[in-house]
């Protein structure tokens, strides 16, 4: 049993290992280097876990991983937005919505057009099965694998059906990156899920930051999916 999380804090790490049905060894993917190194030291060698500096792709090798340190919410909270995609047109226009500030809308303008650009190594989920001799998977978040959802969801390749519950993030109102391979939108996604045996419901995102006025009409950058697998019923 294990549980695979992306991107989470070490208070998620310990809260998921913690208790007598805990799923272990939890499995966090961390691609950015510091906060990588970062979960290593605050763990200390903890059995209970194993940290990946790694992103989950649809292939395994080296990708370019684009870096978007100078984006903050109106509360100057640091967003730490990072992809192996670049932002879409739209999601730059849509992101400088609820900015009044004509030298802040330029200045998150630039920082979303000029991301810093690195080299991360990627990997597929059942690369990560087959390595760590995994048999069951009982929850997996994908969510912050941001823009490349679908694509890390699809790298469980036949491995799927040791996954029992999980939860994912997409688009919703908008492609908010460029994604060559998929489409990364929420119904895609939740669509693919039910056709493969997966009880899905989608919530929205009505954080008011993610909720943006645009064209005079309020739309939601993103949703979640969480997902479990169907019951069988037994006559």
């Amino acid at each position: 049993m294990t549980t695979i999380l992306t991107r989470p804090g070490v208070g998620e790490l310990i809260k998921a290992a913690s208790g007598k049905n805990a799923s272990l060894p939890v499995i966090a993917i961390e691609p950015r280097s510091y906060f990588a190194k970062k979960l290593k030291r605050d763990l200390n060698g903890d059995g209970r876990f194993i940290i990946l500096e790694k992103e989950l792709d649809i292939k395994d090798g080296w990708s370019d991983f684009f870096l978007y340190p100078g984006i903050d919410d109106p509360q100057f909270r640091k967003w730490n937005l990072s992809s192996l995609h670049k932002f879409s047109d739209i999601a730059i226009e849509c992101l400088n919505c609820f900015r009044v500030n004509t030298g802040k809308k330029a200045i998150i303008k630039n920082h979303c057009e000029n991301p810093t650009k690195t080299i991360v190594e990627t990997v597929r989920l059942d690369t990560i099965v087959s390595h760590f001799n995994i048999d069951r998977i009982d929850f997996l978040d994908i969510s912050r694998c941001q823009g490349n959802q679908f694509n890390a969801l699809l790298s469980i390749g036949e491995k799927l059906d040791i996954v029992r519950k999980g939860v994912a993030f997409g688009a919703w109102a908008y492609d908010i990156y460029q994604n060559d391979t998929n489409t990364n939108h929420t119904l895609d996604i939740a669509r693919w899920l039910t056709g493969n045996n997966f009880q899905t419901h989608i919530f929205p995102d009505r954080h008011p930051i993610s909720w943006i006025r645009f064209k005079k009409r309020l739309h939601g950058l993103n949703a979640r999916v969480d997902f479990h697998v169907k019951e069988e019923k037994h006559d």
